[in-house]
């Protein structure tokens, strides 16, 4: 049975709730910091992100705790991504189901990982009124 490419970004549709699902898919997907998979999925994201209607405070549809994109970039340590989110307007003090906000996804992170980038994350988030 022949194989069938999932379809590109220019032939999908990219609007509403399907745009906020493929940036969720995108961020969870990734390879580690600095991969060439996390590189070319950060550019992708940009690009989803800057020809979107998608808020940058959207809201994982398919999480129970509806964090928003900017907990999602921060719990998967992703500084630029972060910075990315706060230009654009991210709101870095809304919380999701269960009272977590951006700052304490990173945190988390950091606690787990002892990662740079989840460092680096924490520090834009304070430095952003966090």
């Amino acid at each position: 049975m022949p194989v069938v490419p999932a379809p590109s970004l220019a032939t999908r549709d990219l609007s509403g709730m399907n745009a906020v699902r493929e940036i969720f898919r995108l961020l969870a997907s990734r390879g580690p910091v600095g991969s060439e998979g996390h590189r070319a999925s950060a550019f992708v994201l940009r690009k989803l992100l800057e020809r979107s209607d998608v808020s940058p405070d959207a809201r994982d549809p398919d999480d129970k705790d509806e964090p928003t994109l900017l907990m999602s970039a921060a719990y998967y340590a992703d500084p630029p991504l972060v910075r990315l989110l706060l230009e654009l307007g991210a709101d870095v003090h809304l919380t999701d189901a269960s009272g977590g906000t951006a700052l304490m996804s990173a945190a988390l992170t950091l606690s787990l990982s002892k990662s740079a980038a989840a460092g680096e994350v924490v520090a834009i988030l304070l430095c952003s009124g966090a």
